[in-house]
Formats: C-alpha cells, sequence, structure tokens
C-alpha cells in the first residue's frame, strides 16, 4: 500500500499537536518535519491570549517516545516563510503538506508547496468555530456537539474544503474533559484521513451560514459577566477552569458552580451581589436568578466556595464584578 509523502508542520508543545505524530507517522511516508521555534510560541501566545510576562517560555507538553529516523529531515524555525526553508522543501517533493495546532498562520507560499496543498487539523467541527482555541469556546458557548475536521487549508482561516470529519455529543462537560475526547479521536481522524486520500473521496464544502470565528480567548472573555450573562452562560464558562470574578481587587478563579434557583429579596435583582452565604457556598445574583460558587481558587489554592468566602471576609450584600 502506497503512502502519501508529506511533510510535516506539527506543533508539539501543545498535547492535541503532539498526538498526532504517532499516526501520522504511521499513515503517511513522512519526508520532512518542521517545528516552531520558542520565539515562534511567545508570538502565538501573545496573538491568542494576550501579553505574556516577562522570561515566558513555552510548557514541553510530555508525548510517547517515537522513532523519528535520524535521517528525516527536520527544521525549528521561527517562520515557515523564510525562503531558505522553502527552497529546501521545495527539494523534498512532497505530494501534501500536513499542519497539526502549527503556531502560525500559512500564506500562499507554504500553500503551494506540494500539488495537494496544506491538510490541516482542526479541534471543532467545522464551520462552528473556526480560529484559535475553539475547544475553550465549545465550552464557553455551551455547544451541544464537538469534534475534529481535517480540511483543505487556504488563506481564509479554517475555511477550506472537509477531507473528513468526527463529531460526538457533549453535555456539561468540562474543558478538560472535552481535551482529552480530542486527543482520543485524533488518531482515529489521521486514519480516516489517509483512507480518504487513497480513495481519492471527494472534498465536502463547508456551510458558510452555520460558520463561526474566534480570534482566541483573552483576560476579558474568562471574566463571569453577571450584569449581562444568564445562570446557563455563567456556569458555561466556568466549566472552562478559566472563569473568575474579582471582589474589592482580589481575583477568585470560579471552578465549580451550579444554579441556585431564583431567590426573593431586596438584593436579589442587582446582578453580582451576594445573596447568602450557605454551607454550599456563595450565592451571587445574576441576570435570571443565581449562581452557587462550590469550588473557588483563590492566592494560589483551591478552597470551598463557603471556606474561601469566610478567609476573604465576603459579606451578603457585598458586590462581585
Amino acid at each position: 500500500m502506497t503512502k502519501a509523502r508529506v511533510v510535516l508542520f506539527v506543533g508539539e508543545r501543545s498535547a492535541y499537536g503532539a498526538a498526532h505524530l504517532r499516526p501520522l507517522l504511521e499513515h503517511f511516508d513522512v519526508i520532512g518535519l518542521v517545528w516552531a521555534d520558542d520565539a515562534r510560541w511567545r508570538r502565538f501566545q501573545e496573538q491568542v491570549h494576550g501579553p505574556v510576562r516577562a522570561g515566558w517560555r513555552p510548557r514541553r507538553k510530555s508525548s510517547p517516545k517515537l522513532d523519528i529516523p535520524s535521517s528525516l529531515p527536520q527544521w525549528r524555525v521561527n517562520d515557515v516563510h523564510q525562503a531558505d526553508l522553502l527552497v529546501e522543501l521545495r527539494r523534498l517533493r512532497p505530494e501534501y503538506c500536513i499542519s497539526a495546532a502549527y503556531p502560525q498562520i500559512f500564506r500562499r507560499p507554504v500553500l503551494e508547496l506540494a500539488p495537494g496543498g496544506v491538510i490541516n487539523f482542526h479541534p471543532s467541527v467545522l464551520p462552528a468555530f473556526r480560529g484559535a482555541h475553539p475547544h475553550f469556546w465549545t465550552i464557553a458557548k455551551n455547544a451541544t456537539e464537538s469534534g475534529v475536521t481535517a480540511h483543505q487549508m487556504t488563506e481564509a482561516i479554517d475555511e477550506g474544503d472537509i477531507y473528513v470529519q468526527r463529531s460526538f455529543p457533549i453535555s456539561e462537560w468540562t474543558y478538560s474533559e472535552l481535551y482529552q475526547r480530542l486527543l482520543a479521536e485524533t488518531p482515529l481522524l489521521v486514519d480516516d484521513l489517509a483512507r480518504a486520500i487513497r480513495e481519492n473521496k471527494p472534498l465536502v464544502p463547508q456551510e458558510a451560514a452555520k460558520a463561526s470565528l474566534y480570534f482566541g480567548d483573552r483576560d476579558l472573555d474568562h471574566r463571569l459577566a453577571w450584569e449581562t450573562a444568564r445562570v446557563s452562560e455563567l456556569r458555561a464558562l466556568v466549566r472552562t477552569h478559566r472563569a473568575f470574578t474579582t471582589w474589592r481587587g482580589r481575583r477568585f478563579g470560579v471552578q465549580e458552580a451550579e444554579d441556585a434557583g431564583v431567590r426573593k429579596g431586596f438584593l436579589a435583582g442587582r446582578p453580582g451581589v451576594v445573596l447568602a452565604l450557605e454551607p454550599g457556598g456563595p450565592v451571587v445574583a445574576a441576570v435570571d436568578g443565581s449562581l452557587r460558587l462550590k469550588v473557588v481558587r483563590w492566592a494560589g489554592v483551591s478552597w470551598s466556595g463557603a471556606r474561601a468566602a469566610r478567609w476573604a471576609g465576603l459579606r451578603v450584600g457585598d458586590g462581585l464584578v
């Protein structure tokens, strides 16, 4: 069985990107491998999530040891468009290039390196959640479905025709639960892609009417918007593991919360106000009810919501922002 000759662009410092390596090496004839350097990862981090602290370096994700032949050409670069790299990649004469979580947008010189163009792996059911960090937005927007897609890369972000796609229902999932499922689906999608290429299956255009696009998530996207968000929206954001609120200038990460129902009283119509301090955690008013903060992260430690409220000195009537 003839395998397609490919050059890989892999963001191995993302666990999602690293999960593609083994199945790609198994199902394709990999003739070149391109990695991004630390400076590129830093720039990507700033573009997607905002400014990073001084001395920031990308985390090294643990991944299975791979038998990558020493003879396999490899490059670690800051820019995939640099002229000397493009010359060397063209000499390899790949049939396709494949990108998995690579931290750079490809322009035409890379998109036209191979006759088959560039195939990209994306962790959502395209056309939904195009762009950066789609698994965050899948949870934050309370979506009921997620999945993984292999599609033709174009100059427009995540708009290319679809080779193969795998989807699954999600309900009340956390970010971690979704991420683990995406990792599990990755080798299956790579296998599907290899089969689709062998069988020359036609690509499927994306339905533009169903598209959504997000340019990453920044700190502001993680704040619990008491004054505008419904309880279901607040709970969805909490399930991303990035939600936070502030009180008297102090930041509290909210790790677990539940619907506390509609409360009565003169404070109930004021979103963000603490309505009650209960054994299960403080109850905070929302626009359509209230939210109980069950687990809170404060001062680098996870606390029960009730204990954090006691230690912080939170009182009924205090306002969270």
